[in-house]
C-alpha cells in the first residue's frame, strides 16, 4: 500500500528463479536454483518452510486456488506437490520432461497442469492423505 520496501527474504543459497504470492497473499513462496522452495510470511517476512526435495534447481512455483497445495518444477525432470500447512510433500512426479518445467505451472482445484507451446501434460489432483 505504501510502496516501501517491507521485508528482505534471506535464505537461498543461490539465485531466486521464481517467486508467486499465495490467492489470500499471506505467503508467498520462492524457488531457487540452489535445489530448495521456501515459504515466507508476507506480514513478518518469517520463512515458514523449506521445501527439500529436488536434485537440481527448482524452476518454476504455482499455489492452488485454495492456497493449500504448491507445486514446485525442477530441472531434475521431476515436479512435487506440497502441503502448505506442514511443508510436506505429498506427491513425487518423476520423469517430467525438461523443457516443461521452466514454463508456467497451473493449478486447479481437481488438475494440475505442466506445459509448453509443444506438449502440455495434465494431471489429476492427488488426495493428500489425512495426518
Amino acid at each position: 500500500k505504501t510502496g516501501k520496501q517491507l521485508h528482505i527474504l534471506k535464505g537461498h543459497a543461490n539465485k531466486v528463479s521464481s517467486a508467486e504470492f499465495s490467492p489470500d497473499g499471506e505467503i508467498v513462496i520462492t524457488a531457487s536454483r540452489d535445489t530448495t522452495a521456501r515459504l515466507w510470511s508476507v506480514k513478518t517476512g518469517q520463512q515458514l518452510y523449506r521445501l527439500k526435495g529436488h536434485k537440481q534447481g527448482i524452476a518454476s512455483v504455482a499455489f492452488s486456488p485454495d492456497g493449500k497445495t504448491v507445486l514446485t518444477g525442477s530441472e531434475d525432470e521431476t515436479a512435487l506437490l506440497w502441503n502448505v500447512t506442514t511443508g510436506k510433500k505429498y506427491i513425487y512426479l518423476r520423469g517430467i520432461p525438461t523443457m516443461l518445467i521452466p514454463q508456467p505451472l497451473i493449478l486447479m482445484e481437481a488438475l494440475f497442469l505442466l506445459g509448453h507451446w509443444i506438449q502440455q501434460l495434465v494431471y489429476g489432483m492427488p488426495k493428500q492423505e489425512k495426518s
